[in-house]
């Protein structure tokens, strides 16, 4: 492969991230947060040039909920020591079971904006007796919460990857379960969280029952991603979404949207050779999710 023809590669998700209107984050004033399901990131070994177009992606946001990262986290070391010393990751425990697909869950920031407050868990959610035994929500994927502060805003971003395949009622029991625990969030009479969830939530669309049974309690959607915003290469379905709680509502900008850097067919992104199948596996099969947060 050479230079050049992988430099086309990097200069054309350039081109795409430009004419996607990602905002610059502002220290103290604004951050950008993002979703993207980076293909089962660490099974497959990416190119350089791979590294580097995801890399350029992930460089435009100041804080970005990873899904389906593999237990070997080499590839992503990688893109590390592309972005530099100032990007900082949190990632959670693989599960190694056909369920759990050997992920794991993962947050990347961008310090020069966003710090960690500390706080590091998964979601255990409402716990029902059954005997004298407590048990939590089935989780297909334990979701996955950390604390951040930017600007004089906190708040928590949990991150999940719900169940695929199969029929689509499969996945209500843990959407609701999800929208139960982000309702007990918000009700904490003392300190009500400050919430955002993200992830891949595998919902076709916002006119799903799915959709209804994840935003019955209090999860919403930021206003300007409201329309399709359609996260497949397709850009006809709306798997990864960004919802928060009503207290960061006014926070959330008019900007928001999707990195296509895919385009009509995925051409010009690597050298000849490279098949649809094996550019999902180098780049992805879905696109990154972004919205503007204010934080001043």
């Amino acid at each position: 492969m050479g230079d050049s023809r992988a430099s086309k590669g990097l200069a054309l998700v350039h081109e795409r991230i430009r004419a996607s209107r990602v905002p610059r984050a502002r220290a103290g004033e604004s951050v950008v947060l993002a979703t993207w399901n980076v293909r089962e990131l660490g099974r497959t070994p990416r190119r350089e040039d791979a590294i580097a177009m995801i890399a350029a992606i992930l460089g435009r946001f100041s804080l970005t909920s990873l899904v389906e990262l593999r237990r070997d986290t080499t590839d992503l070391e990688r893109i590390l020591e592309r972005l530099g010393p100032r990007y900082r990751v949190l990632y959670s425990e693989p599960l190694d079971d056909p369920g759990g697909n050997g992920e794991r869950a993962c947050f990347l920031y961008d310090t020069r904006f966003v710090t960690h407050t500390g706080l590091v868990s998964v979601v255990h959610g409402e716990r029902r007796r059954v005997g004298r035994e407590y048990v939590t929500p089935h989780w297909w994927r334990p979701p996955y919460m950390a604390g951040f502060r930017a600007g004089e805003t906190s708040f928590v971003l949990a991150t999940a990857h719900v169940r695929w395949g199969g029929p689509a009622s499969g996945r209500l029991a843990e959407l609701r379960a999800l929208a139960t625990w982000a309702e007990g969030q918000a009700r904490r009479a003392k300190s009500p969280t400050p919430l955002v969830l993200a992830g891949d939530m595998n919902i076709p669309s916002t006119a799903s029952p799915l959709y209804r049974a994840l935003t019955a309690r209090g999860l919403t959607v930021p206003e300007a991603l409201l329309g399709a915003h359609g996260t497949n290469l397709a850009e006809n379905k709306r798997y990864d979404h960004i919802l928060h709680l009503p207290a960061l509502a006014a926070r959330f900008t008019e900007r928001a949207g999707v990195v296509d850097f895919f385009g009509d067919d995925g051409r010009g992104l690597f050298p000849r050779g490279v098949s649809r199948e094996g550019l999902t596996r180098q780049m992805s099969d879905h696109l990154p999710l972004w919205a503007e947060l204010r934080v001043g």
